[in-house]
């Protein structure tokens, strides 16, 4: 994944989510699809996912919309979960380094 800086707005994270043969999952009847985010053993949120194109391709993303949403810096974790009729899990989880400022 990606290098976060802290306090960053309007930075994108991507996660594919993918079946157990490791090909893309189609999430496009997803009725939920969040993306949890947090420090490595911190406090989580959940926010809300959205396709990157149709779900199709089983890609959903958040864009950080808030300075709060990337601090503090370190080492972060991203967890999919979606809710769609026949399936509802998550992810594998996912990490990402939010760098620190100055």
């Amino acid at each position: 994944m990606a290098e976060v800086q802290e306090g960053a707005v309007g930075v994108p994270i991507v996660v594919a989510v993918k079946n157990p043969d490791g090909t893309a999952r189609d999430i496009s009847s997803a009725t939920t699809k969040n993306l949890i985010l947090g420090v490595w053993k911190g406090t989580k949120a959940t926010k809300p996912g959205t396709f990157l194109n149709d779900g199709t391709d089983g890609l959903i993303y958040y864009t950080s919309i808030a300075p709060t949403d990337w601090t503090p810096a370190g080492v972060w974790e991203v967890q999919a979960e979606i809710v769609q009729p026949g399936y509802s899990g998550k992810t594998r989880i996912g990490c990402f380094d939010v760098m620190r400022n100055l």
